[in-house]
């Protein structure tokens, strides 16, 4: 990763849509984060294998530091992210919540109490929305201060 200041540079999983595969992709390639989240690399046909998808997210959300969740769209439907981060927090790893989207904000469907566990951040910003790099940023800076070492 570039030299942003940060005393450590851990490992993040990165859940989101699929159609975000390609951000996080460029965030590790190009941006230097460490992305641990083989799902972002698999082809299409690759794709389609559901058991195999499930088996690398379980070991990557597990294994990562940290779990960030990236929502692009409010209306985006994550729920293959609330089950990584599941994995996460049982593992008492932090999961970082860029923006918001229906399954992270209390809705007539759902308190989403969740949001209210310890080890679950959200990262939004008032008014506006915080770039996925913004939002990786905090969330290494928050790891940093209060899950590293």
């Amino acid at each position: 990763m570039q030299n942003m200041g940060f005393l450590s540079n851990p490992s993040i999983y990165s859940a989101g849509k699929v159609y975000n595969a390609e951000r996080f992709r460029e965030m590790r390639d190009k941006r230097g984060y460490n992305i641990n989240a083989r799902w972002i690399d698999l082809n299409a046909e690759q794709s389609k294998d559901k058991k195999l998808v499930w088996k690398l997210c379980h070991a990557d959300a597990c294994s990562a530091d940290m779990v960030v969740i990236y929502c692009h769209k409010p209306n985006d439907y994550l729920l293959g992210t609330l089950v990584e981060a599941g994995h996460a927090m049982g593992k008492n790893k932090p999961v970082y919540c860029i923006n918001s989207c229906i399954h992270t904000v209390e809705n007539e469907l759902s308190d989403c109490a969740y949001t209210s566990h310890p080890l679950w951040h959200n990262l939004v910003l008032s008014g506006g929305k915080l770039t996925i790099e913004a939002g990786y940023r905090l969330a290494i800076q928050d790891y940093c201060e209060n899950f590293w070492g």
